[in-house]
């Protein structure tokens, strides 16, 4: 399911997806020993894994060379392009095609440094002379959002629209920074569930990300084997991950 609010000037959207639902213990797909997590060093999601060739790639790419056609004298970052595709293409079709569109040479790419984060890598079109006056400014500003204190004031509001708007929907909160519920505990683990909300007698355990990215795949098979444990059927084994 997908929530979505508009304002007049300003568009603001809530993504609810509700990636997982389990009615029975056979249906739980992952092992029961729970992944390896190391919140100092958490993997990295998005690398792009040895897979068949999608045919979604040649359809990006044919829009991603419109784009750079069009604004010949403009820089982008990586993650940029993979959000501001994300609606038709997963972001790993979109850096598979922006691969891909370097290798053949139609776009050139550049990795920069960003201060005490690791590297940004840019995109532009091959015959912009200037581009390094935006990637100096590209930089300075997503230096600026990728500090500590940025991000936890943006997740924090993140969590506050999904607790304003999942009641109109009927979803009624009923926990916060769940690790136990019902006298049931989850021990194997230092997660919790952001929210739990239920409907319908149904429970939901809930993620909430207001990031660019995807949320990693091991934490969120995590939070699928929390939701199993915690809420058993027929109270419901669902698990919402919520994007702002």
């Amino acid at each position: 399911m997908e929530l979505r609010r508009v304002r007049k000037k300003k568009k603001l959207s809530l993504q609810v997806v509700e990636v997982a639902t389990y009615d029975r213990d056979d249906d739980f797909p992952w092992s029961e020993s729970p992944p390896d997590y190391d919140p100092e060093h958490p993997p990295d999601s998005e690398q792009i894994d040895t897979q068949p060739r999608d045919g979604y790639i040649d359809r990006v790419k044919s829009e991603l060379i419109a784009l750079f056609a069009s604004q010949a004298e403009s820089v982008f970052y990586q993650r940029q392009l993979q959000v501001m595709f994300e609606k038709d293409y997963f972001h790993w079709i979109t850096v598979r095609a922006l691969t891909e569109l370097v290798e053949e040479g139609v776009i050139t790419a550049e990795s920069l440094a960003l201060p005490g984060t690791g590297n940004i890598k840019l995109y532009r079109a091959n015959g912009y002379r200037y581009w390094k006056r935006d990637a100096d400014e590209i930089v300075k500003l997503v230096s600026q959002f990728s500090e500590s204190s940025f991000t936890y004031a943006l997740g924090a509001h993140g969590e506050m629209m999904f607790d304003a708007a999942l009641p109109t929907g009927g979803f009624m909160p009923k926990g916060t920074k769940v690790r136990s519920y019902g006298g049931v505990e989850w021990t194997e683990s230092k997660h919790d569930l952001d929210r739990v909300f239920e409907r319908d007698g149904i429970v939901y355990g809930t993620e909430i990300k207001n990031t660019l990215s995807y949320v990693d795949k091991g934490e969120l098979e995590i939070k699928v084997r929390m939701s199993c444990w915690l809420f058993p059927v027929p109270a419901g084994r669902r698990v919402f991950y919520c994007r702002a």
